[in-house]
Order: C-alpha cells, then structure tokens, then sequence
C-alpha cells in the first residue's frame, strides 16, 4: 500500500516554515507518520500528522514574509481597537461626522438608483437585444426632427416581404369613453397587434396570452381592474367603449396585467385588437396614416442595417400620399436606447427624462459628497489638537509617520463603514419614498446587479474614505514629537489647505441653498400658473 501524508498539511507546512528549518521539520513529521502508520494504523497517523504540522506552527519557525503578514494582522487589529475607543471617546464629534456624511451619502445612494433605473429602462424583456422602435427624421424650416409616428401600413409590409423581420408590434392611441354599469370614464385606450404578447414580457395577473387573437376581447391594467371591478374578477365581464365619431364597441375583458415594474418606459392601460380601427374609421386607411409606435423584431443573427436600403420605397410611399409631412429617413432605434432617446423624439411613448436631468441630480448629489467630506476634514483637523502628544508618544516609543497614517486612516473607514449603514437606511425609509412622491412611478430600492450594487457600495467607501481621512491623516502625521512636546506646533486658521477648504465649503453650501430656493420657487411658479382649463 503507497502511503504518504496528507497533500494539504505538507503544503500548509511547506508555506509557512523557514527553509533552514523545512528539511529537518518534514523529516521528522515524515518519518513520525510512517512509524504511526505501522502501528497504529493510516489514518490514525494522518490524524496525528496534521496535529504535527499545527503544532510546529510557532513564531521561530515562520518564514520572514508570514511573520510580516501575521505582524500586520496583528498591527491592524490594534488599529480597530484604537479607533473605536477613539470614536467612542470622542463621541460628539463622531456623531456630527457620521450624520453628515450619512446624509450625503443617502443622498448619493438615491440618485445612483434613479440613474442606474433610467439606464436599464425595458431592460426585463427578454427579446430586447431583437426588438427596434421604428422612428423617423421629418425636414421643415427648423430643420430635422425625429418622430415615433410610422405609416400605419408599414409595419405589416415590413413583415410580409421581409424574411428577417419576425414580428412587428403597432400601438395607436386613441381616447373613447368606457362603461361598466353606472361608471363612465374618459379613458385612453391602445390599438396593438395581437402578436404584443410575443414580442414584449410584458405579464398578465389574468387570462391568456394571445387574449387580443380575438377581434372583441381586450386586456387591461391592474389599475384599470382595480377603478372598474374592485376586488371583483373582471375576467369576463362586458365593457362597452363610446369611441370619438359617436361610434359604441362592446368588448370582453380576456385578460388583465399585472403591475407594470418600475423600469418599465411604455405602458397601457387598455388594449384592444388593431383590427377594429377598419370598422371604427370612416376614412379609408392609407399610406399617410399615422401610429402611434412601432416596433419591429429581427430574427437572430440579423441587423436593422439589412433593411436600410429597401426603406426608401417607404418612404415614396408616405410622401406621396401627403404633401405636409414628408419623412426623409427612417431610423431603427435599439430598444434598451428608445427611452433614453425619448427626450429628443418627438410623441414618443417611452417615459425618459432629459439627460440634463440626472446630470444636474448627480452634480447635486457630487456637491453633498464634497461638502460632508470638507467639513469632516475641516474638523479631523481641528479635534486633532487633543491627540498631539499621543501622536509625539507613539513616534517617541518607535513608530512611524506610516504607522500614524494607518492609525487614521482605519479610524476614517470605520466612521465612513458607519455612515454608509446609516445613510443606506436614509435613502431606503426616507429618501427613497421622497423621491417616488415627485415621480409617475414607485422606484424601488434596489440596483440592475447585485454586481453593480457590491461596486458601486465598495467603491462609494473608497472614494470618501480616502476624500475625507487622507488629508488629516498625512498632514497630521508629519508633526514631529519634539515640537509637539515644546507646545510650538500649532493647528488653526494660518494653514493655507485648511482656508481653502473652509472656501470650497462656503461656496458649495452657498451654490446649495441657492439652487434649493430656484428649483423651490420654479415649482411653485408652476403649480400656481394657469393653463386655461380647470383641472378638478
């Protein structure tokens, strides 16, 4: 029988031992376990031999670099200790710290949510690396303009002669007044092919997917469900649809949506077969007929590209039916950009808000940081005063400036790792739900990856971890114990860095509270003006 000692506790051995130790120490162990393993047995032996390899686990037989590793462990975890009683001892300024950073960390946490929201808009479906919204370019005398209007017969032909199109989604708003016993609302109803189902993951609480295959079915949403029946099962039930030429449809709810999710750009409210808009319309359907949106979905392995150059007929098509809308280009816009895009595209269906609109949230949210920083700085700097002759003690006893630096710095990470926790509890139960108050959406508290969310946490540490503690822990650090003793070095006004940051500090908060009242009285403006109808 081969025997031969446990691979992992050799290994471990091999790692840790001095080399002018290593061949007497393995001999020894080795010649040990084959004795054992004779008399007692291998795995009684292998047993005794990993105790063998622990046991000689002792200071005079480290290699130099794991006495190094284990000195700094040891040096580390006397920096923790050191900065909690230090914290605990000066707990009246840790609070004002931990508070102000929170705060602008909250802050920060909130607008990273709402941006990486807007980014990763219809991001859900799982077509959307297949799926183009359908836009075009419009010359008049103030020049190109993008529309999400399309030809109304263009999405059909796009599919019947284009072997690479598998799907094609329209959606055509139009307004009708629904009832359902004694309620009548004035309600926003969308014409969609059947195929919507298909194309988008868009899920229903109720009903079959191909619920709108049937010319008078309809589908609906929660919040329709919920103002119409209640807590009643709507599945079903007749709704009757008084559309604008005084023309009356009836139709059967065959399904219901669930709440649509937060990054979520087009919704619908109720959806019906764009069949019945032939029997709707007195008017011939044509090639200046207008939708609303459409969308078009390629087969794998396929580019919209392939379809530029047999758009033109198109575009003959169009212009020749109308004389004052005349389309010059048409454009296949990725669906994961649409709503990024919607800013610039004129009657879009997508909810996207102007990129100058999170860029201006995110400057704000920039400017809390740097002031929570500063101002953390600014009194590091002056409460350090009170532990000058502790750092003299230190350097006097054998440390180092390096030494002093660490000291600092792990002091700054535990008050930041704090602040963080509290301000991760701001932004969930206070800013959050702020911020939903002033939306058309409830944006939840959560990221697009848990990957995303463990970068943006970690590198949120760093960035005011070293923002916040590197100046007090390098300026401070580089008195020296004598003139510390002598009471000659001093820490006040006279420092140029620290005027400079108490400046920035007065600037940004001054940038601040004027920004505040602007957006404050732009909002009231508003509110108070009046656009000519009454809206209760």
């Amino acid at each position: 029988m081969n025997l031969i000692p446990p691979k992992w506790a050799d290994r471990f051995l091999r790692w840790y031992c001095h080399p002018d130790l290593l061949e007497e120490i393995q001999g020894d162990t080795e010649e040990l376990f084959y004795r054992r393993a004779a008399e007692e047995g291998e795995k009684k032996a292998k047993r005794k031999y990993i105790w063998d390899v622990i046991r000689f686990f002792r200071w005079s037989n480290l290699k130099k670099s794991n006495k190094l590793k284990i000195n700094s462990l040891i040096m580390f975890n006397s920096y923790l200790k050191i900065g909690f009683r230090n914290l605990s001892k000066n707990w009246v300024i840790s609070i004002i710290n931990i508070f102000g950073l929170a705060l602008a960390v909250g802050s920060a946490i909130t607008v990273f949510i709402f941006v990486d929201l807007q980014h990763n808009m219809d991001s859900f479906h799982s077509k959307k690396d297949r799926i183009y919204a359908l836009i075009n370019h419009v010359t008049d005398e103030n020049g190109t303009e993008f529309w999400a209007t399309n030809p109304f017969l263009l999405g059909p032909d796009l599919k019947d002669n284009h072997t690479i199109v598998e799907n094609v989604v329209r959606a055509k708003f139009d307004y009708g007044n629904m009832r359902y016993e004694n309620k009548v609302f004035r309600e926003t109803i969308t014409y969609v092919d059947p195929s919507i189902f298909n194309m988008f993951d868009f899920q229903l609480a109720s009903g079959a997917r191909n619920a709108l295959s049937e010319k008078q079915n309809m589908v609906i949403s929660s919040l329709i469900a919920e103002k119409y029946f209640g807590e009643e099962d709507p599945i079903g039930q007749v709704i009757s649809i008084k559309f604008n030429g005084n023309r009356t449809q009836s139709y059967t709810i065959a399904g219901v949506l669930e709440k649509y999710s937060a990054n979520t750009s087009f919704r619908f409210d109720i959806l019906v077969p764009v069949s019945n808009i032939r029997e709707l319309r007195d008017e011939n359907i044509a090639w200046d007929w207008l939708t609303s949106a459409t969308f078009v979905q390629l087969n794998e392995g396929h580019s919209p590209s392939e379809l530029d150059a047999q758009m033109d007929k198109y575009i003959t098509l169009h212009n020749e039916a109308t004389s004052d809308w005349k389309i010059e280009k048409f454009e296949f816009v990725p669906l994961d950009q649409f709503a990024l895009r919607s800013y610039e595209i004129r009657r879009s269906i997508a909810m996207g808000g102007h990129p100058a609109g999170r860029l201006t949230i995110g400057i704000i949210s920039f400017i809390l940081l740097a002031l929570a920083c500063f101002n953390y700085m600014n009194i590091a700097v002056a409460s350090a005063a009170k532990r000058l002759k502790e750092i003299a003690l230190r350097k006097v006893m054998g440390g180092n400036r390096t030494h002093i630096v660490h000291q600092f710095m792990t002091e700054n990470v535990i008050l930041c790792a704090f602040s963080m926790i509290l301000g991760t509890l701001l932004s969930y139960y206070l800013f959050v739900p702020g911020f939903n108050m002033m939306l058309p959406f409830a944006m939840p508290f959560t990221f697009s990856s848990f990957r995303l969310g463990v970068l943006f946490f970690g590198g949120l540490l760093v960035v005011i971890g070293l923002a916040s503690g590197s100046y007090p822990a390098f300026y401070i650090s580089k008195f020296q114990p004598v003139s510390i003793f002598k009471g000659n070095q001093k820490l006040g006004g006279k420092n140029l860095f620290s005027k400079v940051l108490l400046s920035m500090q007065l600037i940004l908060a001054f940038m601040t509270v004027v920004a505040c009242f602007v957006f404050s009285e732009n909002g009231r403006h508003f509110n108070a003006k009046d656009w000519g109808y009454n809206p209760n």
